[in-house]
């Protein structure tokens, strides 16, 4: 708890410096700041998750292989000069078990992204000591609270928030070197009023059982926005080392320890497309983020998180 609180404290001084930064000492031929403060947006999210845990329990070793069906979703978001807050959920089609909220800051120097989701979709197979299990859908409950916190080395020239929030506009071509630091606060586990497992299967998974934590990490990466016309191209890529790492797996009530491995990264890689005419905006934006916590001698997990976004917008 007391991890979280900093972490929210730091996110909001990251975000007062977003907004305290201005626009000053900034090349107005390279970025342009839109004469409206607000703009509204509707988005499609197409995306999708894979979580793979491997690890031994008294002395057998077991490999689990869950993943999150293909969703689209819609959603909404609504920005204010620097800050973005945004809803997304699953309405058009089953399953419909999935929500997130967002909220992110963009600033000159300093921007964060703020993101929690609840997904009860995953479904796969569980192998204990040989023995496959298959895992239905709706068994298994998935929250994630993921917080990155970014410095941009060349933001006089490199607008963050020109590809992500549309707050800025990108007139010129520019790069920028990206320090990140990242936080993320995860735990799967079974869910008690969904699906229940095969209990007739040689091995069955606990109802109590579940694996989750936290994995802190930082490092550098790089951003480019190229412009051509009307049209921004964006392509970024960032690294983070994790530093630290509370994982553990909790299963008859017994607590298995990971320990942190190194080295551990965090990558997330962005590529972005957006049209600006007048004061209408449109953007296509693709996501890759994969996360590695755990120790390869005990419990290990790897996440991998894709989705594309779709979104139009006007600002006012």
């Amino acid at each position: 708890m007391k991890r979280l609180s900093a972490l929210i404290l730091v996110l909001f001084s990251c975000s007062f410096l977003a907004y305290s930064g201005g626009m000053k000492d900034i090349d107005t031929t390279f970025i342009q700041v839109p004469k409206q403060h607000a703009s509204v947006k509707g988005f499609l999210d197409f995306s999708g998750s894979t979580i793979q845990l491997k690890g031994s329990y008294e002395d057998k070793d077991f490999f689990t292989d869950i993943r999150s069906p293909f969703l689209l979703k819609q959603g909404v978001s609504f920005n204010w000069r620097f800050i973005t807050l945004s809803v997304g959920f699953n309405l058009l089609k089953k399953p419909k078990n999935y929500f997130t909220i967002g909220l992110n800051s963009y600033g000159k120097k300093f921007a964060f992204e703020l993101g929690f989701k609840v997904d009860r979709n995953f479904k796969g197979t569980q192998t204990f000591d040989g023995v496959t299990t298959d895992i239905p859908a709706e068994s298994l409950r998935h929250t994630a609270l993921t917080a990155d916190v970014y410095y941009i080395f060349n933001g006089d020239h490199f607008s963050y928030p020109a590809a992500f929030g549309q707050s800025r506009i990108q007139r010129k071509s520019s790069g920028s070197a990206i320090a990140a630091a990242s936080a993320n606060f995860f735990r799967t586990r079974t869910n008690k009023n969904g699906v229940p497992f095969d209990k007739n299967a040689d091995f069955a998974v606990p109802d109590d059982m579940y694996f989750g934590g936290s994995t802190w990490s930082i490092g550098v990466g790089y951003g480019y926005n190229l412009v051509v016309g009307n049209l921004l191209f964006h392509a970024s890529a960032i690294p983070t080392l994790v530093f630290l790492d509370s994982s553990k797996l909790v299963m008859d009530k017994e607590q298995i320890k990971a320990g942190l491995q190194f080295p551990h990264f965090i990558t997330t890689g962005n590529l972005a497309i957006v049209y600006n005419r007048n004061r209408f905006f449109a953007a296509l934006r693709g996501t890759i983020h994969h996360c590695t916590a755990g120790n390869s001698k005990s419990v290990q997990a790897n996440y991998l998180r894709y989705n594309g976004t779709l979104c139009v917008g006007w600002r006012f």
